[in-house]
């Protein structure tokens, strides 16, 4: 199923009907029996004692008006055990009339959850019994608005699930049944309507029975489903049929739009990449394994549920043409992930849902190509990292999802999230025929987290038993960079040994074995790719390539979503650059040549201080990010960045370092810039910058503006003790001549109150190339041994950082 809201309609609550409460009257024959401590035995060990083979059930909406139904449910069963003398069943609040086997009433006990029936002799393992159960009465919606049964002008219909429900599952609320994700059993339905009023069922249609104004219509599904799966949907419907020729097959799949005769139009036309969608999927996966393709409207606005070749869809956006496409895909993906292969526990949801949310992106891949594939991977890793830790109240493992989150960002989103990477992972042929192998083993079945990995495992050359304990049993992310990299010549090629650090990021250990792409780049952008393997805190690795880099850096084709996101900025005139992936904007100001930028935003804590003393005791970095610029900036380039600051609420970015500022109101215009340009450097305060607040300077939301942009690290820092908004660290007068130069550059420091200085050139990349100590307020730098460019002039008064000016030598 897929949740979400439409901006153009009202909220769910004014247009459903108003939830009723029901209190049942219990039937002829009723016993005190025996309840276990739990109110509904919701969980998959029933299904280990007895097996449902069929729910045959026959429902009367003659009285729907009155938001009433009526009619029986016959369960037939047999035992997996011996000496069964009872059988339990779910049913929610519903008034029941009696309950019999061999049409004899039999005793039974009901609490408005669960119904326990004494049977009329004991069962064995080679016995089959069917019990009916006679019912009546006004099904439940969730409390949350989001599943249950609803009743809305002409329409009537059920979605499976109940957000708030525990269990989420939600067959109970209109018939009888074991209500878990283990059991499945056929399913016949006989549905009485009136008033002009048709009724639509999983599977297929077998009759049609008309006398007068009431129909009677028998539908039948032959292939076992959950509870939750079953579907009844009563309205003015009718339906358009596009029957699908399978690309794989050759084989008809019948389509049915089911909808009211007005909608029909609008409806196939918003359907129409459904044919696309099928084969993609059965490319993927394997054979649509079900009678039809089925999707009905119901007038529900907040989101579609995937029951088997019946799936409600919302009207509403029918009009819409394709614009709610992925919501289509979504929701048949269902009927291979969470229909035909179906999660064990509502805690590793990630089975159904983040498999559907990752099948939107395959087919969007197969319909409009890699870039749009990519892209929306992207937007969700983002939104991964950004939300899902606010939105569901911490970070979890995708094995272990509270039941409050079931249906969160962590199911859903980041579910998909790691699917993508371990496709990286494991590689395309191994990734899909290890799915295709899922679908074929554990067909009709429920299967967990590990048996996923198991049948990988099996199917594949990759072994993704370190990948499902650090991606899916654990939660949070790693993030990977590298520190440094040296390189020494070899023959006509060159050795780069490579130096990286990983961080994690709300993860209980370090990660192995991750694959990366390595990107290296010389001056004249000459630029070699290479495959990696990456595992610990530290981790080296050596690669030949034919020229010497000056940049290098990882995940360019964004095959693992880690803790990062970056992106590849090319400038070939001034201008101005939002990059939202990684949570900056450039402002390129002047440039001789293209230039090549790399940014990257960091969701995890950048090395502390080296001395956190002294000077910098004053100071507390972030804990939550940092950026990283790499780039190629050529001659004459200048620019500058724009980074916001988000600490307005719990959960923000920024919120926990504005919020650990000792006691007192936190003031914006003690917020920093800190500047370091590698690892093993110190951090320092970046001078000349303008720190904007966005209206507010108390409520923590602005950004901070930069006079230059430097490759290196960011991050933000705050700094004790009142100042004004318009004050700047080490406001001071300086000169430094000519500029651009030959071979000699004048420093005059005359306004700073220091006489020891240590002056470091490096060149654009963050190489150094000179550095001298003076013991003088104007010194004279010799340069002429630095070769013509573009350089950063850096000057620290011992450990504090003083200015840093771009120079030009000709």
């Amino acid at each position: 199923m897929k949740k979400f809201f439409l901006l153009l309609f009202v909220a769910f609550a004014s247009v459903a009907n108003c939830q009723h409460s029901h209190l049942c009257k219990h039937g002829q024959l009723q016993n005190n029996l025996v309840w276990s401590p739990k109110s509904s035995e919701n969980d998959n060990k029933r299904s280990d004692t007895i097996n449902i083979i069929n729910y045959s059930v026959y429902l009367d909406f003659s009285n729907a008006s009155a938001q009433e139904i009526q009619g029986n449910c016959a369960i037939t069963f047999h035992p997996k055990q011996n000496n069964i003398s009872h059988i339990n069943l779910d049913l929610l609040e519903l008034s029941i009339d009696s309950i019999t086997q061999n049409d004899t009433l039999i005793t039974y006990s009901y609490n408005d959850t669960l119904i326990q029936a004494s049977l009329l002799s004991v069962l064995n393992t080679i016995d089959t019994a069917t019990v009916v159960v006679h019912y009546h009465g006004s099904p439940q919606q969730d409390a949350s608005g989001w599943g249950g049964f609803y009743f809305q002008g002409s329409y009537a219909y059920n979605l499976g699930v109940g957000f708030s429900a525990d269990p989420h599952n939600y067959g109970r609320v209109w018939h009888p049944c074991f209500d878990n994700f283990k059991e499945r059993a056929t399913y016949n339905f006989e549905i009485l309507t009136t008033n002009g009023n048709t009724s639509y069922c999983n599977g297929q249609l077998i009759s049609d029975l008309v006398s007068g104004d009431t129909l009677i219509r028998s539908w039948e599904i032959t292939s076992p489903i959950p509870s939750y799966l079953a579907n009844v949907a009563v309205g003015p419907y009718t339906h358009a049929r596009m029957d699908h020729i399978s690309a794989l097959s050759g084989l008809t799949i019948p389509v049915w739009l089911i909808s009211s005769p007005s909608d029909t139009s609008s409806f196939t036309n918003a359907f129409q990449n459904l044919d696309d969608a099928i084969d993609i999927y059965e490319s993927e996966f394997g054979l649509y394994k079900w009678s039809k393709v089925g999707f009905v409207a119901v007038p529900f606005s907040s989101g579609a549920m995937e029951h088997s070749t019946n799936i409600c869809y919302p009207k509403a956006v029918l009009g819409s043409g394709i614009a709610y496409e992925t919501l289509m895909a979504h929701e048949l993906s269902h009927q291979w992930w969470g229909n035909y292969v179906t999660t064990e526990s509502e805690n590793e949801m990630w089975i159904n849902e983040g498999m559907a949310v990752y099948c939107e992106h395959l087919f969007l891949e197969g319909k409009y190509g890699y870039t749009t594939y990519i892209n929306n991977v992207k937007s969700n890793h983002k939104n991964v990292l950004l939300n899902a830790h606010i939105n569901d109240d911490g970070h979890y493992a995708l094995a272990n999802v509270p039941h409050l989150h079931t249906y969160g960002d962590h199911s859903y989103k980041k579910g998909a999230d790691v699917m993508h990477t371990l496709r990286s992972v494991m590689g395309d042929s191994n990734f899909f025929a290890g799915l295709k192998s899922i679908q074929l083993n554990r067909a009709h079945r429920t299967i967990n987290s590990l048996e996923f990995r198991d049948e990988l495992n099996a199917s594949s050359t990759v072994d993704v038993t370190d990948f499902f304990n650090d991606w899916i049993m654990n939660p949070g992310f790693p993030q990977f960079s590298i520190d440094s990299f040296s390189v020494s010549p070899n023959g006509s090629d060159f050795d780069v040994t490579v130096y990286t650090k990983q961080r994690l990021r709300a993860a209980p250990s370090y990660y192995n074995s991750v694959p990366f792409q390595i990107t290296l780049l010389d001056d004249s952008w000459a630029k070699a790719s290479k495959s990696i393997l990456l595992s610990g805190i530290v981790d080296t690795v050596t690669i030949t390539i034919p020229f010497h880099p000056t940049v290098a850096f990882l995940n360019e084709n964004d095959k693992i979503n880690q803790a990062t996101t970056g992106e590849n900025s090319v400038f070939y005139s001034v201008s101005n650059l939002d990059l939202n992936y990684s949570e900056i904007r450039l402002f390129v100001d002047q440039l001789d040549d293209s230039v090549f930028l790399r940014s990257e935003h960091n969701y995890v804590a950048p090395d502390g201080f080296i001395d956190p003393s002294g000077w910098n005791a004053q100071y507390k970095l972030s804990e939550e990010r940092y950026w990283t610029i790499h780039g190629i900036f050529g001659n004459n380039f200048r620019g500058k960045m724009r980074v916001f600051y988000k600490g307005q609420s719990p959960g923000a970015l920024d919120y926990e370092l504005f919020n650990d500022g000792g006691t007192g109101i936190f003031h914006e215009d003690s917020i920093r810039l800190f500047y370091r340009s590698g690892a093993g450097e110190e951090w320092t305060v970046l001078p000349n910058c303008t720190v904007q607040p966005a209206g507010n300077p108390l409520d923590g939301y602005g950004y901070i503006n930069t006079d230059t942009l430097l490759p290196g690290d960011y991050t933000f820092g705050w700094i004790s003790g009142p100042v004004g908004l318009n004050d700047q660290i080490d406001k001071k007068e300086y000169r430094i001549y000519p500029n651009p130069t030959k071979n000699v550059l004048w420093i005059d420091l005359r306004d700073f109150e220091s006489s020891n200085y240590t002056l470091t050139i490096n060149d654009l990349n963050g190489k150094m190339v000179q550095s001298e100590s003076s013991c003088s307020s104007i010194s004279l730098l010799d340069l002429s041994r630095i070769k013509p460019g573009v350089y950063i002039l850096s000057v620290m008064d011992q450990s504090k950082f003083i200015l840093s000016e771009k120079i030009i030598v000709h």
